[in-house]
């Protein structure tokens, strides 16, 4: 169960919170976007015969740390699904940014780290050559202020963080929102 202390307490066991289902997700709020990593090579299959069931093409983004995966979602989706580039595209990317061009490699985003290990891979001439390959790039996990609003001024589309308040609030510093916000009531 969810804990705010690091599993010194449970402050929501037994009171029947629990982690919803995808379809549960999808159904219950349509307007949600959400991103996927399908996390084995056996979860595939279901997962993109539950996104056809409920036709959710248009709100998934599909993203992995295996290239197999990725092309298994294209050719099971018959090209409809979202699909981010996996770790040898997104070397290949990172090397071809350098002189600022960009395959696209069959995704339709890139979804990456701030940086692997010490060398960068968000940088100026990485957003830049994906945006002329037109790429959105989202990147992972970001979870202080300083570094949201670095990667906003580079001109990233997405941040994913475990804080969205913090998010918010550094999106509404600039007069953005979040995606699917609403106007307080």
């Amino acid at each position: 169960m969810f804990t705010l202390d690091g599993g010194r307490s449970f402050p929501f066991r037994g009171r029947g919170v629990r982690v919803p289902r995808l379809e549960e997700v999808l159904v219950r709020w349509p307007e949600v976007r959400i991103n996927i990593d399908p996390k084995t090579d056996g979860c595939v299959e279901p997962l993109v015969a539950l996104i056809d069931r409920l036709g959710a093409w248009e709100r998934v983004g599909f993203g992995a740390f295996s290239d197999r995966r990725l092309r298994r979602v294209r050719v099971l989706s018959g090209g409809r699904a979202c699909t981010s580039m996996g770790p040898r595209a997104i070397a290949v990317a990172r090397v071809a940014a350098i002189r600022g061009r960009m395959p696209r490699l069959g995704a339709d985003c890139v979804q990456v780290p701030r940086r692997s290990g010490r060398l960068p891979v968000v940088t100026a001439s990485f957003v830049d050559a994906a945006h002329r390959a037109g790429l959105p790039v989202h990147v992972w996990t970001v979870n202080d202020e300083s570094t949201m609003r670095a990667l906003l001024d580079l001109g990233v589309d997405g941040i994913m963080t475990d804080r969205p308040r913090l998010l918010r609030d550094v999106l509404a510093a600039r007069g953005l929102g979040l995606v699917g916000d609403r106007p307080p009531a």
